[in-house]
């Protein structure tokens, strides 16, 4: 799949979404179970317990650092939207960037599980968050 040729981390792809799951090995993941598997295959242990704390606040918390756009991403920053829900409200959702060249990202949605996207293909970004160094 091409989703190899651009990332490592191409087993991640095509997981099944689960609303609150976060243990792969339930063989289903959401958004954050997906970012929280991620962040600790590739050594941001800091990055996966900030994330877990956020998630308490809804937000990222002031470990967090905001980056100014998608041109100054780097690998394993969280980018954090608020995608339109079927129901017609929205929702908080989370991708991390995998790569910077090519700028690719990590996510899980309902209908498809995870994926690999263009980040400027995500809709109503809030803010991208470089994790806190540990």
């Amino acid at each position: 799949p091409w989703g190899a040729q651009v990332s490592p981390d191409a087993d991640l792809v095509g997981i099944p979404f689960a609303g609150g799951s976060y243990d792969i090995h339930s063989g289903t993941l959401d958004c954050v179970g997906l970012a929280l598997v991620w962040y600790r295959r590739h050594g941001f242990q800091e990055a996966a317990y900030a994330l877990e704390d956020s998630l308490r606040l809804l937000s990222p918390s002031s470990d967090w650092d905001r980056v100014a756009g998608f041109p100054g991403a780097l690998r394993g920053d969280l980018v954090l939207s608020e995608p339109p829900t079927p129901e017609g409200g929205f929702e908080l959702h989370v991708s991390v960037i995998t790569s910077v060249r090519p700028l690719y990202a990590i996510s899980s949605a309902r209908r498809v599980g995870s994926y690999l996207c263009c980040p400027y293909t995500i809709r109503n970004v809030v803010g991208i968050y470089r994790p806190p160094k540990g």
